[in-house]
Formats: C-alpha cells, structure tokens, sequence
C-alpha cells in the first residue's frame, strides 16, 4: 500500500501557521521550487530511481500545486539550467519558500 508521509501534514500545517503570524509579509516569502530528476540510464542516483515518480504522485494525491516540466521547458522559464541535458525533468511546486530568521 500507500506510505504515509506525516512530514507533508506537518508541513501544510505549518505553512498554516506561518502563514497567520506573517501578516505584514516580513517571514515568508513565498518562491517556488524546482526539484531536477536525472532519467539517464548511467545516472544511478536516487532521483533516477523512482523518487520523482513518488513525489508527482504525493502532491496529486494531496492536491498540492505542481508542474511537470521537460529539460526545454525547464531552461525556458529559469535559463540558468539551459545546461540540462534532454534527460531532465522538472518537478515545479509553486508554495516553497524561504522563512527570514529576523524581519
């Protein structure tokens, strides 16, 4: 069956929360987030072994916002990856972000 993965409620709860004590938009700053996944056959990383798989299919089930992107896709909207090679893929979720240790 389906691996429970609490951290994804902790962090939607948390985001909550962060979200409440941000009113002034000083804390959290909200960026998007681009995680890379490898499919050539040499690469033998974890990444290329079923961990975007599991991650697109974690924030479909959950409903959480996401882009699939291709390597041209990817270096389209952030040209500082115009290096990726054809094998990349994207994973984009637009809530990641960065909290601000002091306002």
């Amino acid at each position: 069956g389906r691996r429970r993965r609490p951290q994804v409620d902790m962090m939607d709860l948390a985001l909550e929360r962060w979200r409440d004590l941000d009113e002034g938009g000083d804390i959290l700053s909200k960026t998007g987030g681009v995680s890379l996944y490898s499919g050539a056959e040499s690469d033998t990383s974890y990444a290329s072994h079923g961990a975007y798989e599991g991650l697109r299919d974690l924030y479909a089930r959950r409903g959480l916002a996401h882009e699939t992107w291709t390597a041209d896709e990817l270096s389209e909207k952030f040209p500082q990856f115009a290096a990726a090679d054809g094998n990349t893929t994207a994973l984009f979720q637009p809530d990641f972000g960065v909290l601000f240790a002091t306002p």
